[in-house]
């Protein structure tokens, strides 16, 4: 399944900030290429993290630069986490992602198409 079809915009977000690579990138040189962008991105992420809490750390007795540094780190882990679950899940995602283009979920009449229309309208 083209997870393209499904969700552009954000799989488009998700391809830049390195955490899905695209389908048709499954093998060859674009794939160990990406694979590698990945990784550098995880690491300074990561890297970036472990600097906040070290500034966490510095910042105990200073109120307003321990919470501060605090809203920083957390915000960063919860990054983290969550382009690591996005990378671990991928087949999952995809597997989703085919159910959705399956015959089960698409448009079969007219009216069915409206309320789609009326749908992509609203979102």
């Amino acid at each position: 399944p083209d997870s393209m079809e499904t969700l552009p915009y954000s799989f488009g977000i998700f391809t830049l900030c390195g955490v899905w690579r695209p389908i048709s990138w499954s093998s060859g040189l674009k794939r160990v290429v990406y694979d590698f962008y990945t990784l550098s991105v995880m690491a300074l992420v990561s890297s970036f993290a472990f600097m906040e809490f070290i500034e966490t750390l510095l910042s105990f007795g200073r109120i307003q630069a321990l919470v501060s540094a605090s809203f920083m780190l957390f915000t960063v882990v919860n990054t983290c986490c969550k382009a690591v679950n996005i990378i671990s899940k991928r087949d999952e995602i995809m597997s989703i992602l085919g159910m959705l283009n399956d015959s089960t979920c698409l448009v079969r009449c007219e009216g069915e198409e409206k309320i789609l229309d009326e749908l992509q309208i609203r979102i």
